[in-house]
């Protein structure tokens, strides 16, 4: 368990939140998995004197989280789903890539596959957004297509490999030469992200977090269940998720302390609800 800024403790729990830092802006995005079906696009700002939540679209099917990507200014995010459709299977787009204005889900570009060995992507330098091909013939992958002043390419992608960029260093490669292991390094901290053993590339816990005190060289968080995601966002600070909770450590003497500021998903997306603000 982790203690929190009011000295209680935060539970280890299922899985369930995934964030995506924006690279040049003040702007996450998470998505709340908030059961089997059911996933909340949760948005975060935090330019401004205090953080700004904003609970967005809610999403009926299953996000792959670890094909989808945010933009470097926050304002774009692309992803890869699998739809919860009513329909016969031959008369549904089941699988799909598409690009959104988050923390709506709605699609501005949507680009559909006959399964999951292709979709997703990442956004790349250059104004362009890769996206792994294996698409439905309804869209010509010779074509050109444009969104929010992106390039769309399609590229073969290793997809385990997804998660490499956005200030990751590979530190080891599987057989095949796909990254198995990363670090990241802010504010006299260390960050390793590793790929567990036997977990599927669709899953919330594909990987597991290490966070060392970089002048002492020792272990803070172990790398067990505490924390599911981990990141460093554009100041430097630690942002951690576990169960339905976001905890953001501003330095290296908060991280040791186990002390940040804690928001739960879950209360945002109920408040929302009882204001009406979201659908009910």
């Amino acid at each position: 368990m982790t203690a929190t800024r009011d000295g209680g403790t935060m539970m280890r729990g299922t899985p369930k939140v995934r964030g995506y830092l924006a690279g040049d802006a003040n702007r996450a995005l998470f998505l709340y998995r908030q059961s089997a079906r059911l996933t909340w696009l949760v948005g975060l700002d935090y330019g401004g004197a205090r953080p700004a939540w904003t609970v967005g679209s809610r999403f009926f099917g299953r996000f792959y989280p670890n094909r989808c990507d945010l933009s470097p200014d926050g304002r774009l995010f692309l992803y890869f789903a699998q739809g919860k459709s009513q329909k016969k299977y031959q008369d549904k787009h089941q699988f799909w890539t598409a690009f959104c204005q988050p923390p709506d889900v709605n699609a501005l570009l949507l680009l559909a596959h006959f399964d999951t060995w292709g979709g997703g992507g990442r956004f790349r330098p250059g104004r362009k957004a890769v996206v792994a091909p294996g698409m439905h013939p309804d869209f010509d992958l010779a074509g050109s297509y444009r969104v929010g002043g992106y390039d769309v390419v399609f590229r073969d992608h290793p997809f385990n490999d997804w998660t490499s960029g956005h200030g990751w260093t590979v530190d080891r490669y599987n057989d095949w030469g796909i990254g198995k292991a990363w670090s990241k390094t802010a504010g006299g901290f260390t960050v390793k992200r590793i790929v567990r053993r036997g977990r599927d590339i669709g899953e919330y816990s594909l990987h597991r977090y290490e966070v060392y005190d970089r002048r002492k060289g020792t272990l803070i968080f172990d790398g067990g269940d505490e924390f599911h995601w981990m990141d460093v966002d554009n100041r430097g600070r630690l942002i951690g998720a576990a169960g339905s909770r976001v905890v953001l450590f501003p330095n290296l003497p908060a991280i040791l302390r186990r002390r940040g500021l804690e928001t739960d998903l879950e209360e945002k997306v109920r408040r929302a609800r009882r204001v009406g603000s979201v659908p009910a």
